[in-house]
């Protein structure tokens, strides 16, 4: 009988895949070419703005110097004589011409007062520049007036375009009662127009003349003659008063006061 040996089943051993390795890089996504194309175009239309403003600047300067090549300087004339003026600025290839003259009370008469346009500037041969010349300061000669009244003196200075100015009452014996003896400027002299001129008006000796007279209820007619006759200047107010028209109310001085050449007696007078 056959011998029997032990036998063993021969079975395929299984192995496990091996792992990959930990450090290998996962591929990269591939990348999108439109944006990089995007971000270049917008790139070269920057630059090409940038270009053309630079261009329209030197273009803008090169017109500028070019246009002022052509230009001269414009003098400034004021203050120099208005023939002196001209002829300078004939010079400079320019056409001056006066459009008016005006009082200055700055600018001496006969040099020029302004100009348009104003100097230190450049323009256009040919250009017209527009002259003003003085016409010195507004004065007029102020009148004579000693020997007039203070209300004559008034009106000869209106007619002149001056008015009164302070007016002096000083005391002079043997000359007029109530007229101007001297003024300030004199006659002659150049007043500004406008302006005023004062005097001094004579009011007669100060020595006392007489004592007040009463003159409450005197008719105002008689009372002015009798204070005239006496060297003294009244001052009228008129009040109403049904029972004592045109005659006097009240007095000052008062009756028994005082009198002295050249006061001014005050009256109020009914109406």
């Amino acid at each position: 009988m056959p011998r029997l040996g032990r036998q063993r089943s021969q079975l395929p051993l299984a192995f496990p895949e091996p792992a990959p390795p930990a450090s290998a890089a996962q591929p990269a996504p591939p990348r999108r070419r439109g944006a990089g194309m995007l971000r270049a175009a917008g790139r070269g239309a920057v630059f090409g703005a940038f270009l053309l403003l630079v261009a329209w600047a030197s273009g803008q300067i090169t017109m500028r110097l070019a246009l002022e090549k052509d230009k001269v300087d414009l003098p400034r004339v004021v203050g120099l004589e208005a023939v002196a003026a001209t002829e300078l600025l004939k010079e400079r290839g320019l056409v001056p011409r006066a459009v008016a003259e005006e009082y200055s009370n700055r600018v001496p008469r006969g040099q020029i007062a302004s100009q348009q346009p104003a100097g230190a500037m450049r323009v256009r041969p040919g250009s017209e520049v527009r002259l003003i010349v003085s016409r010195g300061p507004d004065t007029a000669p102020a009148p004579d007036l000693a020997g007039l009244s203070l209300s004559e003196a008034q009106r000869l200075l209106a007619e002149q375009g001056l008015r009164v100015g302070t007016v002096t009452e000083v005391h002079v014996e043997h000359q007029p009662v109530g007229v101007v003896i001297a003024h300030d400027p004199p006659a002659g002299e150049l007043a500004q127009s406008g302006g005023t001129v004062d005097v001094l008006v004579n009011y007669g000796g100060s020595q006392e003349v007489a004592a007040m007279p009463n003159l409450v209820g005197q008719p105002v007619r008689g009372v002015l003659e009798t204070l005239q006759a006496m060297g003294v200047e009244a001052r009228v107010s008129f009040e109403r008063s049904d029972r004592m028209r045109d005659t006097i109310l009240r007095q000052e001085p008062p009756a028994g006061g005082s009198l002295k050449r050249g006061q001014r007696a005050i009256l109020v007078v009914g109406q």
